[in-house]
This record gives structure tokens, C-alpha cells and sequence, in this order.
């Protein structure tokens, strides 16, 4: 009888095991694995509670800001319970399961179920298809509310779908913004304890007006959005004397008209010391210019990315008085003194000119007006005329003076023959006049170019002086806006850079959304710089994006990876040690618009084969990837929302110990019906 106790218990304990073990292989860890370890409960918890929260919000019509009304206990406690009965039921959606008992127990939510969520999943699809965001896009916009306007929308436009969506994507943008800018303020709070999250600019402020001289008064003429930006420099509430000095002067330079000229004084007179450190400006120079306008101009520049050189130049264009007496010192010396061509050089920016010679003076910490002449000739191919041909230029100017004293028709037939003799216009003159009667550009404008920076432009564009095609004068008209952009107007910009957009959303895996965070300044740099670097140029703005801002490709990471999953025989664990560049690549739509999953398979399998066939961790194939690397790090690290899908939902290594347990119960079973048999007879 002891036996059977012994073997009855000890199979008990085996199936109980087992049990266990299958439970902690879930797809994240349960709430009673977490509070099993209590010195870091609070850790994994909240972890786990991070997860949760954004795949939940990342594959269903809820979003975060509706979650915080939900007890965290109660979300961890109900993943537990749905996983448990996704393990007896592998067809059960775990996410759509849980979303459906939040609208039972927080009916204050007012999430859509039955006819209301399909019709909702259908406007989403719409709505994906034609606009620029996604299923997680629209959950920050409020699903219940983007039902109702997508429905009456369809009813006022003739069930036209397309026109419909058209109709609603301002509200959706306004909505989604208003949803950003309150994530930003509770991002930026700290709990008091209480369970309360006190307005971020209590705390900031009360900072503003401790250490800086900003009154109360003129700080409350800025709005969140126009401080958020500033807000980013007082990184985790690094509120100390130093930051607030750089905050207070950013502050002073988003509207200097309402500080007091003392502010604003103090401000000018460290741009003046920056300006004198690293540009060609002189003392003299920035003395002349208002302490408001380069107040204002500095900060203008500061907010659409302009570093210190680029607020130089606009300097310089909007002031010519200021700084056009020093150009021409320098173009009068090199044509005076070393025959450089005068008209070659007024074909030259100021700018331009002025940093060649800061360039120079730098180099050989004094004026040289040699170095100048050469360095003008190598980079502009600015040409030197001849000597002889100068010489008797002036002799036959020094003649023709003399018989205009004395005789003024022999002038008049002198000034007509120099008239025939002058020189034709040149090609490229007659094409410039061109561009002009063609395109917006002005000719004092195309001036502030030399032929040879023109020309290169054409060559770049490959086009000659007989492309006089609408469409190529265009693309040159755009090539010549970009490159030097500080030179033209907003709407001259903003329609060259346009195209430049749409390549980038067209050929990589970004959204219009993603773009119109930036400035068509900060697109120009990146142009620019994509060209001097000989790379394309949709390729190179993506890589800065998700270099520089990877927390912005959050949402649709998870997308992609849920998509992934859904559609391909890759598995979460797997997708999950893929770099999420390589992921957005991966389910890039082809020519028809379609996602061909058999392609993102291959892609993908191409880039990480031992992960997909299964042989473990691996680093992408190839070497194009090692700058991503870090930031793919960063994401998987990150609390932002809709951050990474949840590992995968389970582990094999249980399923040895459940075969045993059953096993053992069995023998144990015919063990004791046996033992009872003999016992009986």
C-alpha cells in the first residue's frame, strides 16, 4: 500500500511539473512566474505589461491612451488566461480574445465588437489603401470615431471609397497629432505617487522660471507644441543651472519681440561670437545687423535644421549691404591684381566667394589674395584673362575718353564699333534666359551661380543646352533650387523638394506621415549630401531616418512583423532576430501595390538563412547592414509604443516532460488496477 502512495504521488508530481513547465513557456511569462521572483517583480512586470500593451494596440482597434483606464494587473492576469487557452487550442486568437473580454469588463472604453468591428476592419482596410497610414496609425486617431466619419463619408460621396478616405484624412491627421502631443506630455511626467501624471510644463516651467530670467508672463505665450522641441534638451529632467541657460536662449529665439532688449541682447551677442568663430563674418558685420533679426533668423534656422554656415548664408542674402562691400573687395583685388575674368566672378555668391576666402585665411591664418585667386580658379573655374588683351582693353578705353572730350560723333562711332566687336552671347547665357522665360527662377537668382556650377548641375541631370523641354528645364529648375536653397522662397523650395518626398515614400519603407515631420530645408541638406556623396538619393534620406529618428518606424515594424507571421512560414521568434530595416524592406509593396509574400520569404530567407531554416541567431548575409545593427538595439530596447511584436508564443523543450508525465500516469494506472486484481483474488 505504501508503494502505490509513492507512486501515485510521485506521478502526481511529475504531471504537475510538467504542467508548470508548459506554463512558463507561454508566450510572454505569466503573472505567477513574474511574482514568483520577488526582488524583480516590478522589473519584469512592467516589462511584460509594456509588451502586452503594444501588440495589443498594434493588432486591434485600441490604442494606449484607452489602456491606461485599464488596471495593469487585470491586462497581465487576462494574457495569462488567453494564452492558457490558446496552448489547448492553437485556432485561438489571442489578442482578438483579449480585446473582446476588455470591451465586456471596461464598457467605459466603448470599444467596437460584432458588426461595428467588422465594419471598422473594413474601413481600416480602405483607409490603408488609400492614405499613407496604417492599421496601428489609425488606432491613435480613435477607432469608434474614424468609423463614423469614414460611414457618413461614403454616404456623401456615392459609396466612392477612395474619395471618401480623401475626405477624412484631415480629421484623421488632426486627431492622430492631438493623440502625439498628449503621449508627449505624459511621456514627459513623472508619477507623484499617487498614480497622477502632473502636467509636464508645471515641472518645466517652474524650472524656466527659476534659473532664467523668462517672467511667467511671456512664457505663457508659447504653446506645447512650440516648446515640445525645447523640451527634448532637458532630457530626463535634467533641469540643472547649465541646460536651462541653453533652453532660456532657445526660448528667446522662437520670438524675440516679446523679451525685452536686455533677453534679446544677450542672446545676439552669443550668436555674434558663434558667427565670429566659425564663419567668414566680421565684428563690424554683425554690429550692423539687428539684435532681433538675427534673433529670429538664427532660431527660424535652428527649427527647420539649419546648422551655424547655413544661417551665415541667409545672412548674407538678406543683407547684400552688409556684406556685399567685402565680396567686392575681394573680386576687385582678383581682377586688378591677378587678371582673374570680373564677369565670371559676379557670377559668383557672395557667400560663396566670402567662405573661399574664410577657407583660405584659415589655411594660412592670413588674407591671401594668391591662394584666393588660385582656389577660385580650381573650384569655380573662374578663368584668367590675358594680359596683353587687358592692356590694350584699357589703352583703347584711355582713346576713346579722349575724342569723346573732343569730338562726341567720333565717340558715338567709337561706342558703335566696340558694340560690334563685343563678344555673342554664349550658349549658356541664351540658356539661362531660358530658364527664366520657362520657370519661376529669376535671373538675379540663376546669378548667384557660375557657369560651371550650372553646367554641373546639367551634367548631372544629364542635359545640354538644347534640353529645352518643359520637363527639362524643370528638373534642372528643381536641381539648381535644391543646391542652393537658402537662395530661394519657401513655395520655390517646398515645389522642388516635393518630388524628392515622393521618391523616398515610392522607393523605401517610409510614409508621408514619417516625411512631413521634416522641413524641406533638412530634406535640401540631405539631398545635397546624397549627391556629394555619389549615393541615391531615396536610399540615403532612409538611412538617415532610421539612423537619426528609429523610434519612428515603430508602428509600422510591428505591422510588418505581424504581417510576417501571418502570411509566411516564419515564425515570431525568428522575425524577431531580424533588423527591422530588413523587415520594412522585406513587405514593401511591388508595382501593383501588392505585398507578394512568397518574395518576402525569399528575401528574407536570402538575408537571414540559418534563422529561417533554423539554425539559430544570425547577423544579416551581408554588409550593408552594420550602421542598422545599433539602432535595431535601440528599438528592441525602447518603452515607446507599438515598439516590438511579443517573442514567440511558446517553446518545444516542455512537450518530453508532458509525454513523460502521461506515461507515468498511465503505468501508474495499470500498476494499481493489477495490484488491486491480485489483491482481490
Amino acid at each position: 500500500m505504501r508503494l502505490k502512495k509513492l507512486l501515485l504521488v510521485s506521478t502526481c508530481a511529475l504531471a504537475i511539473g510538467a504542467g508548470t513547465t508548459l506554463g512558463n513557456n507561454a508566450l510572454l511569462p505569466t503573472s505567477q512566474t513574474v511574482h514568483a521572483q520577488e526582488e524583480t517583480t516590478t522589473e519584469v512586470d512592467q516589462e511584460l505589461l509594456v509588451q502586452i500593451k503594444n501588440n495589443l494596440a498594434g493588432v486591434q482597434p485600441v490604442n494606449l491612451e484607452q489602456l491606461l483606464e485599464v488596471e495593469d494587473q487585470y491586462l497581465v492576469d487576462l494574457y495569462t488566461t488567453k494564452n492558457t487557452e490558446a496552448e489547448s487550442n492553437p485556432e485561438l486568437d489571442v489578442w482578438l480574445g483579449m480585446y473582446n473580454q476588455l470591451a465586456i469588463d471596461y464598457p467605459q472604453l466603448n470599444l467596437l465588437t460584432g458588426e461595428d468591428l467588422q465594419a471598422y476592419n473594413e474601413a481600416a482596410e480602405a483607409i490603408s489603401t488609400y492614405s499613407e497610414y496604417s492599421y496601428s496609425d489609425l488606432n491613435t486617431a480613435l477607432p469608434s470615431d474614424i468609423l463614423g466619419w469614414y460611414t457618413n463619408a461614403l454616404l456623401e460621396n456615392n459609396d466612392d471609397e477612395q474619395a471618401a478616405v480623401e475626405s477624412i484624412v484631415p480629421q484623421i491627421t488632426q486627431a492622430r497629432d492631438a493623440y502625439i502631443e498628449r503621449r508627449t506630455e505624459r511621456e514627459n511626467g513623472e508619477d507623484n505617487g499617487n498614480g497622477e501624471t502632473p502636467a509636464p510644463e508645471d515641472e518645466f516651467e517652474a524650472a524656466i522660471l527659476e534659473y532664467t530670467d523668462i517672467t511667467e508672463e511671456q512664457f505663457s505665450q508659447f504653446t506645447e507644441e512650440e516648446l515640445a522641441p525645447i523640451k527634448t534638451t532637458a532630457k530626463n529632467g535634467d533641469y540643472s543651472q547649465e541646460t536651462m541657460d541653453i533652453v532660456r536662449d532657445q526660448i528667446i529665439e522662437l520670438n524675440p519681440e516679446i523679451f525685452t532688449d536686455e533677453q534679446v541682447g544677450s542672446v545676439a551677442t552669443k550668436i555674434r561670437e558663434a558667427f565670429i568663430e566659425s564663419t567668414p563674418a566680421t565684428q563690424e558685420q554683425l554690429d550692423q545687423l539687428d539684435d532681433i533679426y538675427l534673433v529670429s533668423m538664427v532660431g527660424e534656422g535652428n527649427q527647420a535644421g539649419t546648422d551655424i554656415g547655413g544661417a551665415y548664408n541667409t545672412a548674407v542674402y538678406d543683407n547684400p549691404e552688409v556684406f556685399g562691400p567685402e565680396a567686392s573687395r575681394f573680386r576687385d583685388a582678383l581682377v586688378s591684381d591677378y587678371n582673374l575674368n570680373e564677369e565670371e566672378l559676379l557670377e559668383v555668391p557672395d557667400a560663396e566667394l566670402l567662405w573661399q576666402e574664410f577657407s583660405v585665411f584659415e589655411e594660412n591664418n592670413a588674407e591671401d589674395m594668391e591662394a584666393l585667386a588660385l582656389a577660385m580658379q580650381e573650384n569655380y573655374g573662374i578663368t584668367v584673362d590675358d594680359a596683353e588683351t587687358s592692356s590694350d582693353e584699357s589703352s583703347s578705353s584711355e582713346e576713346s575718353s579722349d575724342e569723346e572730350s573732343s569730338d562726341e560723333e567720333s565717340s558715338d562711332e567709337e561706342e558703335s564699333s566696340d558694340s560690334s566687336e563685343s563678344e555673342p552671347a554664349s550658349d549658356l547665357d541664351i540658356y539661362r534666359e531660358e530658364l527664366v522665360g520657362q520657370t519661376d527662377l529669376t535671373m538675379e537668382q540663376l546669378n548667384q551661380f557660375s557657369d560651371e556650377h550650372i553646367t554641373s548641375l546639367m551634367d548631372r541631370l544629364g542635359l545640354s543646352t538644347e534640353s529645352t523641354s518643359s520637363e527639362e528645364l524643370t528638373a534642372l529648375r528643381d536641381e539648381i533650387v535644391i543646391a542652393g536653397y537658402v537662395n530661394f522662397s519657401d513655395d520655390q523650395l517646398a515645389s522642388a523638394i516635393t518630388p524628392v518626398r515622393e521618391a523616398v515614400v515610392n522607393q523605401t519603407p517610409t510614409t508621408d506621415a514619417i516625411l512631413n515631420e521634416f522641413s524641406d530645408r533638412t530634406f535640401a541638406e540631405w539631398y545635397n549630401e546624397a549627391k556629394n556623396a555619389d549615393a541615391k538619393v531615396p536610399s540615403y534620406i532612409f538611412q538617415q531616418l532610421v539612423t537619426m529618428y528609429p523610434d519612428m518606424f515603430n508602428d509600422l515594424v510591428v505591422e510588418a512583423k505581424n504581417n510576417i507571421i501571418q502570411n509566411t512560414t516564419i515564425t515570431q521568434d525568428q522575425v524577431d532576430q531580424m533588423q527591422f530595416e530588413d523587415i520594412l524592406r522585406a513587405v514593401q509593396p511591388n508595382e501593383s501595390g501588392e505585398v507578394n509574400y512568397v518574395d518576402v520569404t525569399n528575401y528574407l530567407t536570402e538575408r537571414y538563412p540559418d534563422v529561417v531554416n533554423g539554425g539559430g541567431s544570425q547577423t544579416p548575409s551581408s554588409d550593408d547592414n552594420e550602421e542598422s545593427s545599433s539602432v535595431d538595439v535601440f528599438i528592441s530596447s525602447s518603452v515607446e509604443e507599438n515598439e516590438e511584436n511579443l517573442p514567440n508564443t511558446g517553446e518545444n523543450s516542455s512537450i518530453w516532460l508532458i509525454i513523460v508525465a502521461a506515461l507515468a500516469l498511465i503505468g501508474g494506472g495499470i500498476y494499481l488496477f493489477i495490484s488491486g486484481r491480485r489483491h482481490n483474488n
